[in-house]
């Protein structure tokens, strides 16, 4: 399932392939974050912030490295040092950043189909929400998957507990403390 979902989103920076510009992108950044990314500061929202439009930059236009640093007054090592030690990082560990890499292929989608009206561009638009829901879609799916194995061992779980605590229900008062001795006694063996 997850190389349908890598397909989905390589068929869909294709479509987009330098279609947007990279001031666009910062635009975009900008705005989803809230705050100028231009501004020179080592604060962690910045960082992942560049990042993004590092990242987007690289992955929908065909701009070098040292033109999409340029425009943050970045040089190209920059770029890469950022690309190559952050984004891999935020994308697991951060639900904000990649909240805003899916975001921008529908704001690309829509920013795109704004620039012209052409019949080609129509269909290409089209094409692209299609391969956007197709990969929404897909997502979706997987973390339906997800979660019904979770349910799944959350059931069997309660199960246990439900049996364990008849067990403990049928024991008097009196007699707990030895039960809980005894059971710790039995879980150091184990």
């Amino acid at each position: 399932m997850n190389t349908t979902i890598k397909e989905a989103e390589e068929d869909i920076k294709i479509k987009l392939h330098n279609k947007i510009r990279i001031e666009k992108i910062k635009q975009f950044v900008d705005r989803y974050y809230g705050f100028d990314i231009n501004r020179n500061t080592r604060k962690d929202e910045y960082i992942k912030a560049r990042t993004m439009y590092y990242f987007l930059s690289r992955s929908y236009t065909s701009e070098p490295l040292s033109e999409i640093g340029a425009l943050l007054n970045k040089d190209h090592s920059t770029v890469l040092h950022s690309l190559a030690n952050n984004h891999e990082f935020y994308v697991k560990h951060n639900s904000v950043y990649k909240g805003g890499l899916n975001v921008f292929s529908d704001y690309a989608i829509r920013y795109v189909n704004m620039l012209g009206t052409d019949e080609e561009l129509k269909i290409q638009s089209t094409a692209l929400k299609e391969s956007v829901l197709y990969y929404e879609n897909t997502k979706l799916k997987q973390e339906l998957s997800e979660l019904k194995t979770e349910h799944e061992l959350l059931l069997q779980s309660n199960k246990t507990s439900s049996v364990l605590g008849d067990i403990v229900n049928k024991i008097p008062e009196n007699k707990l403390p030895i039960v809980v001795e005894r059971l710790n006694a039995m879980v150091k063996m184990l």
